[in-house]
């Protein structure tokens, strides 16, 4: 998206496959946008959802949610980021379960796959907009973007809201994540 924006301000219009890429993840991300928008309307619809997650949050909240590596769901399931599924046997069951509850934890074919699940729900649910509009806000002002700073975006990620959030701010900081973060201009 970013390589397209660029081209676009030097005057390269996309190829054909790159707007078909782009139907593609409109249709993924379920943004909705008219084909005879022009072009720099779309990446930029595009861009509020389908935007970097900072490797420092996504590193952080993957060592918070899977204690290290060392969970049963990260080491039978991929799944270091503690994603819930709602539909049986889609997952595995948490051993300390409340009796009222029926989720359970999602497994991935790979660790990548985990990954890739992870980052798009916080590309797309509504419960991470807060999140999507920090990052848009740093990229308008082309400042760079940073995990400790979009954790506050997570308030909806755990019960625990505003604890979690600080945890990951601590953890992000205490463990200098913020050096994994990728220099961009927008």
């Amino acid at each position: 998206m970013t390589a397209l924006s660029q081209n676009l301000a030097q005057g390269i219009y996309p190829t054909d496959e790159e707007l078909q890429a782009l139907d593609r993840i409109e249709k993924r991300y379920a943004v909705k946008t008219n084909q005879f928008v022009a072009i720099q309307e779309r990446l930029a619809a595009m861009l509020s959802r389908a935007d970097i997650v900072p490797a420092s949050l996504v590193i952080a909240q993957a060592a918070k949610e899977s204690g290290w590596g060392t969970s049963r769901f990260a080491l039978q399931g991929n799944n270091y980021f503690g994603i819930w599924c709602f539909t049986r046997d889609c997952g595995l069951t948490p051993r300390r379960r409340d009796n009222d509850r029926s989720h359970e934890v999602a497994t991935f074919d790979s660790v990548e796959d985990g990954v890739r699940y992870y980052i798009r729900t916080i590309n797309s649910h509504v419960a991470y907009a807060d999140l999507r509009n920090m990052r848009a806000t740093a990229r308008r002002q082309d400042t760079q973007v940073y995990g400790d700073k979009l954790a506050k975006g997570l308030v909806s990620y755990s019960e625990r809201g505003m604890l979690y959030v600080n945890e990951i701010r601590s953890m992000i900081q205490h463990n200098q994540l913020n050096r994994f973060t990728r220099i961009y201009s927008a």
